[in-house]
């Protein structure tokens, strides 16, 4: 090998070792942005704190066995990950990353995901586990539509607000100055109780920004579902109506005095609030027959492959399930990752 040369590979070699190094830190470090209008959860599960996802064969959720620290397992129960050491509210997950508000109270026998001085939205990426914080502020009911999460923002000025971030961490901005929950999306839409108007249904477009009216009722916790939006009527004790938007007929499922509930294809299970008879009901709708599913207090309604997750009131160290067709409640253990 004639001298020049070879003094100009010991030039060259090192510089493009670099170069490949560079390229290759800045490819792994690069955020991957959805091609579509994803979305990371659905309206019941976040409304109830989104404390389970399920995407592609997995399920994602806050572990009781592990001080309620984001997990992930496959549906049969095998492969059992602990994916941050955060207690994790408002799952969502795309095909690279998993976004969460978490929830690091001191007194870990406390549930509770109002500790806003703890909370901030963070994202986890699915490959290796690199965590991400995409707001530092104080942050709940976080919703991921396309490559923007919405969220609940605590401020000093504003106090609680709509606010939006893309999922790279950028354009971090308000999107409202109200108390919106962002829980319920479809695609690009957003559909919410307009808490800064008059609490009617309204309907958001991500991508213009414009509102719209959809159901000029006052509502709570509205959850599009195919072309039904299901909402509880405060003025009516919020009993829980659906109203088909194809032809605006609307339907009241239950005068029960709902706390808070979870629809699954023809089935809406709901909490009773009652005095002298509180329980979880299972209501067919397409028959109006209700079943018991369990008496007492219960919330944090969350479906995923096919079982209904809920917890019960002052007894918050234990997830109970139970088939969404029906059967018999058992209590959800899935054990915890050995370090």
């Amino acid at each position: 090998m004639p001298k020049k040369l070879r003094t100009a590979l010991l030039f060259i070699i090192p510089i493009a070792v670099i170069v490949v190094l560079f390229l290759f830190r800045h490819m792994a470090s690069k955020t991957i942005m959805n091609t579509g209008y994803v979305n990371g959860n659905t309206g019941s599960n976040l409304y109830n704190n989104g404390l389970f996802c399920e995407n592609g064969d997995t399920l994602f959720f806050s572990n009781p066995d592990d001080g309620l620290r984001l997990y992930s397992m496959n549906r049969n129960g095998s492969d059992l990950k602990r994916l941050s050491d955060d207690r994790a509210s408002s799952i969502n997950v795309d095909d690279n990353y998993i976004y969460y508000c978490r929830s690091n109270a001191n007194d870990q026998s406390q549930f509770s995901f109002l500790h806003v001085d703890t909370n901030s939205l963070c994202r986890v990426t699915r490959k290796n586990g690199k965590l991400v914080i995409l707001d530092h502020d104080p942050d709940l009911f976080a919703c991921l539509v396309g490559n923007y999460v919405y969220f609940m923002h605590y401020g000093k000025d504003d106090a609680t607000t709509l606010y939006r971030v893309r999922i790279d961490g950028k354009e971090d901005e308000q999107v409202a100055k109200a108390a919106i929950y962002p829980c319920s999306a479809s695609q690009q839409y957003l559909y919410y109780s307009a808490a800064d108007v008059d609490l009617s249904v309204y309907k958001m477009d991500t991508v213009s920004g414009q509102k719209s009216q959809l159901i000029a009722s006052d509502s709570w916790n509205p959850v599009i579902d195919g072309s039904y939006v299901y909402y509880m009527v405060p003025s009516k004790n919020y009993a829980l109506y659906r109203t088909n938007l194809a032809d605006m007929s609307t339907d009241v499922l239950t005068t029960d005095r709902v706390d808070c509930y979870l629809v699954s294809g023809d089935t809406v299970f709901y909490q009773k609030n009652s005095a002298s008879e509180p329980a979880l009901i299972r209501l067919t709708i397409s028959t109006g027959a209700k079943e018991i599913v369990a008496e007492g207090n219960y919330h944090s309604l969350n479906a995923a492959f096919g079982k209904l997750y809920f917890l019960q009131f002052n007894d918050e160290s234990t997830f109970y399930q139970v088939p969404l067709s029906g059967g018999t409640v058992t209590t959800f253990h899935p054990g915890k990752e050995k370090k």
